[in-house]
């Protein structure tokens, strides 16, 4: 069991990471759902002078301060500038990350995640190969629905970053479930 699992994972993984490098970097339907500031400029001055460390960061920040009981709670004084808007959740860096540790990380997060695959096609025993394939496949429709969906429920992403964002995980996981179908086939003398 452990060899398909590490062959699928690598294997899996390393598709996984291939796609989201293309995807990403060479194609333009992530970027053309992004946004962009009328005035960067101002937009960088304003988040340096008031967003005082890295992190994510929500407006109007609709919970109590951090340590006060309300944690979880609207407070009374957001729901008005929620009603008025604009909201905004935004992930601030201080400048860009290293990237080569970025990819070293996606890398091993795939590999993972693709070796977590592997062990759940293993459970339906022995199925052909659409059955395992179509679990990979049904597993990536779990993954979009819990990973990408809440963010256009609750946050505002829109449509189109979500479509995409769903359309990229079903291919990705599509590439990856074509070689963790093939390595986690049962094998003669196994």
């Amino acid at each position: 069991m452990v060899k398909p699992i590490l062959l699928g994972g690598l294997l899996g993984g390393l598709l996984l990471f291939i796609w989201g490098a293309f995807s990403w970097m060479l194609l333009p339907w992530h970027t053309n759902t992004l946004k962009k500031f009328s005035n960067e400029d101002v937009v960088a001055v304003t988040l340096n002078a008031y967003a005082p460390e890295p992190g994510v960061y929500y407006l109007p920040n609709a919970s109590g301060a951090a340590g006060t009981e309300e944690k979880s709670v609207v407070t009374e004084e957001a729901r008005p500038a929620m009603a008025e808007g604009p909201i905004v959740f935004a992930t601030i860096q201080a400048r860009a990350a290293d990237m080569g540790g970025q990819m070293a990380r996606g890398l091993v997060t795939h590999i993972m995640a693709a070796m977590l695959v592997c062990w759940i096609v293993l459970q339906a025993g022995q199925v052909s190969f659409a059955r395992r394939f179509g679990l990979v496949l049904v597993f990536s429709v779990a993954a979009s629905l819990v990973g990408l969906v809440p963010g256009w429920i609750w946050l505002g992403f829109s449509t189109d970053y979500t479509l995409v964002g769903i359309a990229d995980m079903l291919i990705s996981w599509a590439l990856a479930g074509l070689v963790i179908a093939w390595a986690t086939a049962p094998r003669s003398g196994a």
